[in-house]
């Protein structure tokens, strides 16, 4: 009987382990799918900025990528904008993203994320391109935001914040 009962109980927590594992291959699988939907969308929105700003300008448009969360990856990234061109005009920045968390949930994990890429990469970038702007007599630089930093949204804590940051340093 206690064998059994012992065979019982050991198949039971196998098949809750099989089940959530399951579950979180299934909720990793959504996440992977998420973030790669995300990534299309950037690379859409920065051949529309490219297309854009040529129209405008006449000239070329390039766009640095980079791991917006890492403060040394982006001023590595930077090293390549002079490699591009000493002669800036314009700067759009459009590095962002936002993962909802409420307020009562948001980890200082997402909060620092958020501030790193919405907010300090955009200062970062902005003050070492305005620096090369000056030495040819100016230029525009431009942020891409969301009405989220103006009136706040609970459910988003994090990426509201960064917004509001953005928002007001522009």
């Amino acid at each position: 009987r206690l064998t059994a009962e012992s065979e019982a109980k050991a198949e039971q927590i196998v098949a809750d382990a099989v089940a959530r594992a399951d579950r979180i291959r299934a909720e990793s699988e959504r996440e992977v799918a998420a973030a790669t939907q995300r990534r299309d969308s950037i690379n859409a929105q920065l051949t529309n900025v490219r297309q854009m700003l040529a129209t405008l300008s006449g000239t070329s448009a390039a766009a640095i990528g980079a791991d917006f969360a890492d403060p040394d990856a982006v001023a590595a990234a930077m090293g390549k904008v002079r490699s591009v061109s000493k002669d800036i005009g314009v700067l759009v920045n459009v590095a962002g993203f936002a993962a909802d968390q409420p307020a009562q949930m948001v980890t200082q994990a997402n909060l620092a994320a958020h501030m790193e890429v919405n907010f300090k990469s955009a200062v970062q970038i902005s003050q070492y391109v305005s620096r090369l702007m000056m030495r040819v007599g100016g230029g525009s630089i431009v942020s891409v935001s969301s009405v989220t930093g103006i009136p706040g949204n609970a459910r988003q804590l994090a990426y509201w914040a960064a917004k509001a940051a953005l928002n007001n340093a522009t």
